[in-house]
C-alpha cells in the first residue's frame, strides 16, 4: 500500500510485540514493511498496545492492542495517555480497505513540500 501512496505526507510507526508463541524478536519479518517513511520499533513491553488499549474508545483491544492500525492528525503527541486516533481498525487485513482509504485521503506532497522526519 504504501507503494501506491508515495506521494502521500506521511510517517508510519510499525511497533512490533510478543502476543502469540510465535510473535518472538528472532521472527521478526524485517522484510515486511520497507519504506523511507516507515520506522520499526520492538516493544516487549507492550506499552503501546497497553496505551491504546486504555482508551474507552478502543477497549475492544484490551488488554493491549495488537494486529491493529491507528492513524493521527499531524501535530498529534503522546502525553501520558494515548490520544484518540483520527481513523483506526482491527485487525489489519480485516480492515485494509478501510485504512486504504485513509490512506488515499491524505495530501499528496507538493513538488516544494520534503516528506516530514
Amino acid at each position: 500500500m504504501l507503494a501506491r501512496y508515495r506521494d502521500r505526507d506521511l510517517r508510519v510507526y510499525v511497533i512490533w510485540l510478543t502476543m502469540l508463541r510465535t510473535d518472538a524478536r528472532s521472527e521478526w519479518p524485517r522484510n515486511e514493511i520497507v519504506d523511507a517513511r516507515a520506522v520499526h520499533y520492538w516493544d516487549e513491553a507492550k506499552v503501546v498496545g497497553t496505551a491504546l488499549a486504555r482508551r474507552d474508545e478502543l477497549k475492544a483491544w484490551r488488554p493491549a492492542a495488537w494486529d491493529v492500525w491507528s492513524m493521527y492528525s499531524p501535530g498529534v503527541t503522546w502525553n501520558g495517555e494515548a490520544p484518540l486516533p483520527a481513523a483506526f481498525g482491527r485487525t489489519i487485513l480485516r480492515t485494509r480497505d478501510q485504512l486504504e482509504r485513509a490512506v488515499a485521503a491524505l495530501p499528496a506532497r507538493t513538488a516544494t513540500s520534503a516528506p516530514r522526519k
